[in-house]
């Protein structure tokens, strides 16, 4: 079963959860991040850590930003091994 895509309808649920979903450097790589603006999380490793906790427990969008956050950390680390190696 293939999970949807990451909406704006998921966003502003993360948003009220004091989370979202971020681009990580301009180029499209997503990363899961505390909101700024709330003071739910003291660091972006608690909302992740939440995040996952969500998931676990069933969250859609949780899971589709758990999945997008380590698709694209994996492509980060990819990419540093090749640059290390280069």
């Amino acid at each position: 079963m293939s999970i949807r895509k990451w909406t704006r309808r998921d966003a502003a649920r993360a948003q009220r959860q004091g989370w979202d979903v971020f681009d990580y450097d301009g180029t499209g790589l997503l990363e899961i991040c505390k909101l700024d603006e709330s003071d739910r999380f003291k660091t972006d490793g608690e909302a992740l850590r939440f995040v996952i906790e969500q998931a676990s427990r069933g969250s859609i969008t949780a899971k589709i930003a758990l999945r997008d956050h380590v698709r694209d950390a994996w492509k980060l680390w990819q990419e540093f091994n090749r640059r290390m190696n280069a």
